[in-house]
């Protein structure tokens, strides 16, 4: 069974994780040819929209809040 400081550790690991992938983010460029949101099959690239990863990244906040008040 993880203890609440386990689970605060991988809370925070994951964070930094997404911070990583939210640093390494920068917007599509416009007027380039190919289809957008279309993987690259060869290197197993998707597409993940920056709001999504915001979203995600606020729930991680909440969710180390609410072990912060226990």
């Amino acid at each position: 069974m993880m203890t609440d400081d386990d689970i605060r550790a991988r809370v925070v690991d994951i964070q930094q994780t997404l911070d990583r992938l939210l640093a390494d983010t920068t917007p599509a460029p416009v007027g380039t040819t190919g289809t957008a949101g279309v993987p690259d099959a060869a290197s197993g690239s998707i597409v993940v929209d920056r709001a999504r990863l915001m979203h995600i990244r606020q729930q991680l906040d909440a969710l180390l809040a609410s072990l912060n008040r226990r």
